[in-house]
């Protein structure tokens, strides 16, 4: 817990509980990686009848085309499905656009979310970006930009954890720190030595005390004499009931994510119940991700950049 207790507190439970990063990471492969990134062209003139704009669309061919091999260029797929994640977790996402000579993008290159926030006016327009504490590090065309549940005119979106940091703790308390006591007492009972140390000077009186203490572990075998009283305690967990309060945990979890629980590996009751589970999965999780991707505005060009304009480390 000590090694995770430093982290963002979203990103921690994303690192450290492996039910959240099943669910986060599900959704943002079935929105983005299970039939990649196309691109589409369409005719937006309502004038043009269906021959007109056939032929409209093959005259304009090499646009889709020249903007597939961007695409391809820069991993558009992964870059989606790092950015779905990042923005579930953080509430945001950016990627610095790194172009070639002509312009054009050629890298996109994924900055650290916690770290990053857009610059506004008074007026509430975008002027640049913040990153890692340097304000205008970055101009208003040189990061692609997510947040997730923007509600607001700052730019700034929620993260999808926030609600469950509580439920993450509890059930973590439950599954790593005391679990394994309650399973080491269902096979070892746990023991109470007292010592008569009366006869002992304080600092050895201690010392006893404290090797009783080291050896009197479950299932260890201990040796004893007149001096020393043992008393076994049979201790009866509600194992019923700590598996019933996991279960509502990991139920909390999971339909906070919005994640069917047959793509988790969990039971479920039948085939139209896992139906029903990935129909309303895709129709709603799946679907908004996917909407709001579509809809993402971008700037419209990227400034030249010949290198990465990153920090080396913080």
């Amino acid at each position: 817990s000590e090694y995770y207790e430093g982290m963002e507190k979203h990103y921690r439970w994303f690192r450290q509980d492996e039910l959240v990063r099943k669910c986060i990471v599900t959704n943002a492969y079935f929105a983005c990686m299970t039939k990649g990134y196309e691109t589409v062209l369409e005719a937006t003139d309502p004038n043009l009848n269906d021959q007109e704009k056939e032929n409209l669309l093959k005259d304009y061919s090499f646009v889709k085309n020249r903007i597939d091999e961007l695409n391809k260029a820069v991993n558009m797929d992964l870059v989606l499905f790092t950015a779905q994640v990042k923005r579930s977790v953080y509430g945001k996402a950016g990627f610095e656009i790194i172009s070639d000579g002509d312009g054009l993008p050629s890298k996109l290159l994924s900055l650290e979310s916690d770290r990053l926030n857009p610059d506004l006016d008074e007026d509430w327009q975008l002027t640049g970006y913040t990153y890692r504490g340097k304000k205008g590090f970055y101009g208003p065309e040189e990061v692609l930009y997510f947040t997730n549940m923007e509600l607001e005119a700052d730019r700034r979106g929620l993260s999808d954890l926030e609600p469950l940091r509580s439920v993450c703790m509890a059930r973590h308390e439950v599954l790593r720190e005391n679990f394994p006591e309650i399973a080491k007492s269902l096979w070892a009972p746990y023991v109470i030595l007292k010592a008569d140390t009366s006869g002992l000077p304080l600092d050895e009186a201690e010392r006893v005390v404290e090797s009783l203490a080291d050896v009197a572990r479950a299932g260890k075998s201990i040796a004893i004499n007149e001096s020393v009283e043992a008393t076994v305690i049979q201790h009866t967990p509600d194992i019923k009931g700590l598996n019933e309060l996991l279960g509502k945990l990991e139920e909390a979890i999971v339909a906070g994510l919005g994640t069917p629980r047959f793509l988790l590996g969990r039971p479920i009751e039948n085939r139209a119940t896992a139906y029903a589970e990935l129909e309303a999965y895709v129709q709603g999780t799946v679907g908004s991700i996917q909407r709001y991707l579509c809809l993402l505005y971008t700037s419209p060009s990227p400034r030249d950049l010949s290198t990465s304009r990153m920090p080396s480390s913080a």
